[in-house]
């Protein structure tokens, strides 16, 4: 199966002030599969996929993608190289109106601003759910 495999990441690690978020953590995505990570706040599941869409830089570790090493610095390079991830929470502002708050798409487009490369199904699917 290694002539499927796209992705691998050996030993991802990463440290916040205070905090070790992954401690020589490896995955790797082989072609055909979905992968769902789960697990408790706190537990390295978003660190891990912002190291691999280029949001953040490891500390230890290596990755490779079609068994080239690779070290993403922002999210453009890695939607360059075919890599992006679709945050789970978005940012909100309070709404002047009221009744609480709203979805902030202005905002959502900073965080995206790769939108208009993205394939269309993709880009449907992120204005259907109100992304952006």
């Amino acid at each position: 199966m290694a002539e499927n495999l796209l992705l691998e990441a050996k030993g991802i690690t990463k440290q916040f002030p205070g905090v070790l978020a992954l401690d020589n953590v490896d995955f790797d995505l082989h072609a055909g599969e979905v992968h769902v990570l789960i697990g408790e706040n706190g537990a390295g599941k978003s660190t891990l996929m912002k190291i691999i869409a280029g949001a953040y830089q490891r500390d230890g570790g290596s990755m490779k993608l079609s068994a080239e090493n690779v070290r993403f610095h922002t999210p453009q390079e890695a939607l360059q190289a075919g890599i992006s991830i679709i945050y789970q929470v978005l940012k909100q502002r309070r709404s002047r109106r009221p009744g609480g708050r709203q979805d902030y798409p202005a905002q959502n487009e900073r965080m995206l601003p790769w939108l208009p490369g993205l394939p269309h199904h993709i880009r449907h699917c992120l204005q259907f759910y109100k992304v952006c």
